[in-house]
């Protein structure tokens, strides 16, 4: 149990660290922006997370997308531990248009797989 704090503590500190210089400098390349929500897009598709009342709550969450991803940055150290970069997609979705992308990528995939698994 101690390990696992002490890891977490150097979770957070690394990820307050980061946060205090990323998020006012980082961008992201529009290949790397795309990358990212393609695979969101085809992660949401093949758990079969793509309802319609999803996309209208991800629609709806468009105005404040730049607050949500401040308060994602919360979870990011607890992200961290299971492997998932989540810096990435808080500076992704600080762009109210990037939400609308998504969307537009996830009908594009239902449309394709007609709610098949993506591999």
């Amino acid at each position: 149990m101690i390990d696992f704090l002490s890891k977490l503590c150097n979770k957070i500190s690394n990820a307050i660290s980061k946060i205090s210089g990323w998020m006012s400098t980082q961008d992201l390349s529009p290949e790397r922006e795309e990358e990212l929500l393609d695979n969101l897009a085809n992660e949401i598709v093949r758990r079969k997370l793509d309802e319609d009342a999803i996309l209208e709550i991800l629609k709806g969450m468009k105005r404040f997308s730049y607050q949500i991803s401040y308060l994602g940055l919360i979870t990011v150290p607890f992200l961290d531990l299971f492997g998932i970069n989540a810096y990435e997609y808080a500076i992704l979705f600080e762009k109210p248009e990037n939400v609308e992308r998504l969307v537009k990528k996830i009908e594009e995939y239902r449309k394709q797989n007609n709610h098949r698994y993506i591999h």
